[in-house]
């Protein structure tokens, strides 16, 4: 498994580089580097000091659906973000890796690691639809007002499509044979009759963190504080290049490349679909081609590159110690 997560490791460190090469020969090198080379240190460090708190709180919401206290749940997370970045499959991939790891190393069933992953993309989707709801009316224009429209109704479709499929035993039993198609990929291990079997189990877990309002209130809250943090993220990123823009603006923007990495899921991470969306939107919203590029190259840098280099490290760490247990 790590030899094959490095392997795509490297592949997606190539596939970012040449994102950049392409953006440096079209925005112009000279331009790019001396907005990049010229921004603040201070706010940069900064930046990415919010995005450990925003995978800090991620984690804990994990914790939260769970009710597990393993000290490594932050670990197995950045495991999953890796992954989530070098498959093309739209931020699944590494949800059936935390699930796998959840069971292996924790003991945790799999029918309760599944159920905590599939409320998470719930919430996500159901606070981002909120949020783009409420976008609506501060719109300036006709484009704007399409854009977090256009982004309210996919992300409602996408909460009631996950929803059904999650609620019901016919779709879940879709959705188990998924996970075991994808730990057949990380493992040996033929799970397929004893998840089917706990399918039932699946659903009995997912209730119960449903029913438990204190887990979904809490959980709610901390989705709420990563994505407004995310927003803060990336305000700062522009404003360490000399530019500002209103926060309702830079969260219009993340919706948008959301969604539109979410719908263009045959590149790890949405890459391509992502600048290019971010790209169209803040030169839309006045910025300057050469700023709206540095500051995308800037945050995918941040929120996308340093999370998967952490997971590569956590994953080799990972790798070792079950490589020592066995022996």
């Amino acid at each position: 498994m790590q030899r094959d997560v490095l392997i795509k490791s490297i592949a997606l460190f190539i596939f970012f580089s040449v994102i950049f090469v392409l953006m440096l020969r079209v925005f112009g090198v000279r331009e790019l580097m001396n907005t990049i080379g010229g921004s603040n240190p201070s706010l940069i460090f900064l930046a990415i000091l919010i995005q450990l708190g925003i995978l800090s709180l991620w984690s804990l919401r994990w914790k939260v659906l769970t009710g597990n206290k393993a000290s490594r749940l932050f670990q197995y997370l950045q495991i999953g973000i890796l992954l989530n970045n070098v498959t093309p499959s739209a931020r699944t991939g590494g949800e059936i890796a935390r699930v796998y790891l959840l069971g292996k190393m924790e003991g945790i069933p799999y029918e309760k690691g599944l159920a905590s992953v599939v409320l998470e993309r719930t919430l996500d989707l159901f606070v981002l639809a909120i949020i783009s709801i409420f976008l609506i009316p501060f719109s300036t224009s006709s484009a704007l007002t399409l854009s977090s429209l256009s982004s309210a109704v996919v992300l409602v479709l996408f909460s009631y499509f996950i929803y059904k499929l999650s609620h019901s035993e016919e779709n879940s039993m879709k959705i188990v044979n998924w996970v075991c198609r994808g730990i057949r990929r990380i493992s040996k291990r033929d799970l397929n009759e004893k998840l089917i079997r706990s399918t039932s189990k699946f659903h009995e877990s997912l209730k119960e963190i449903e029913q438990d309002f204190r887990k979904i209130s809490t959980a709610g809250i901390i989705t709420s504080l990563m994505w407004f943090f995310t927003f803060c993220r990336t305000e700062l990123v522009l404003l360490s290049i000399g530019q500002s823009l209103p926060i309702w603006q830079i969260a219009l923007v993340t919706l948008v490349y959301s969604v539109a990495g979410t719908l263009f899921f045959l590149t790890p991470g949405g890459i391509g679909a992502v600048e290019i969306s971010s790209l169209l939107l803040y030169t839309k919203l006045g910025l300057e081609r050469e700023i709206a590029a540095s500051l995308v190259l800037l945050d995918r840098c941040i929120g996308f590159l340093f999370p998967s280099a952490m997971g590569l490290f956590f994953l080799a760490i990972l790798s070792r110690k079950i490589a020592l247990e066995s022996y």
